[in-house]
């Protein structure tokens, strides 16, 4: 074993080490999924340096882009509540108080409405928007990456959201290798002008038309100036194992 793949290796088991203790402190099924997607999505990265860029300096960079450990465990955190701490009043309460703010909206809103000014309001403030998004051959032959190129066209850094890749319409929330999706990928925070490239972890294409999606925030945090560009897709053509066939990728519009 080289110097280089010693050194790698002692960097990527001391994040790997970190996240697990990160996650350790969150009640969440999904945690070994997460570690997992982490450990693949090192790997990937490493395996596309070229043997003369395999320095100490893109190692650290690796592991400074992949984010604090603590990201993973705050990503999940928010994730999943416990469903007695949604539900602190009875059905009857709730009914009763929602009921009274339907009706004072009622009578007030006529009185007190008038347009909305995005700017005065901030919310042209933040803009995510898939710039690029493509599929690459994955160190591993047979396999590929989806790998995503977001852009914040806003004028305030983009706060961290959760994304998620799916093979077919997002609607039918199939991951990319056609099961119900349960993970998600992090990205930001982003910079005004900045990019984040988000990677999926390595899925087979299946013969004849593949269709893959992306859509951002799924969660629908962060209030946009502009939420149709948001989401894309890739249409892919295989025959005999090989993709004879790639259409650009096209935004589409995706209720989140």
């Amino acid at each position: 074993m080289s110097s280089e793949n010693k050194m790698w290796d002692e960097a990527k088991s001391q994040y790997l080490h970190q996240v697990e203790k990160a996650l350790a402190s969150v009640k969440n099924s999904r945690k070994k999924e997460v570690l997992d997607d982490v450990r693949s999505h090192l790997e990937r990265r490493f395996g596309e340096l070229r043997l003369e860029q395999q320095s100490w300096e893109n190692i650290q960079k690796i592991i400074t882009d992949m984010g604090p450990p603590t990201d993973y465990a705050e990503l999940m955190d928010t994730e999943e509540k416990p469903e007695k701490e949604k539900l602190s009043l009875s059905f009857v309460g709730a009914a009763i108080i929602i009921f009274a703010i339907i009706a004072g909206l009622m009578i007030i809103f006529p009185l007190i409405y008038k347009p909305v000014d995005k700017q005065e309001f901030g919310i042209t403030d933040f803009d995510a928007a898939v710039k690029d998004f493509n599929i690459r051959p994955y160190v591993e032959g047979g396999l590929y990456s989806a790998i995503v190129t977001i852009v914040n066209k806003g004028t305030k850094t983009l706060p961290k959201f959760r994304l998620n890749f799916y093979r077919g319409e997002p609607s039918e929330n199939l991951n990319l290798h056609g099961k119900t999706q349960t993970g998600s990928h992090g990205a930001g925070p982003i910079e005004t002008d900045e990019v984040w490239r988000e990677s999926s972890s390595p899925f087979a294409l299946n013969e004849g038309l593949n269709v893959i999606s992306v859509v951002l925030d799924i969660d629908n945090t962060v209030k946009e100036a502009d939420e149709s560009n948001n989401s894309a897709e890739l249409k892919i053509l295989v025959e005999n194992g090989k993709v004879i066939e790639q259409s650009p990728f096209h935004p589409t519009e995706t209720n989140k």
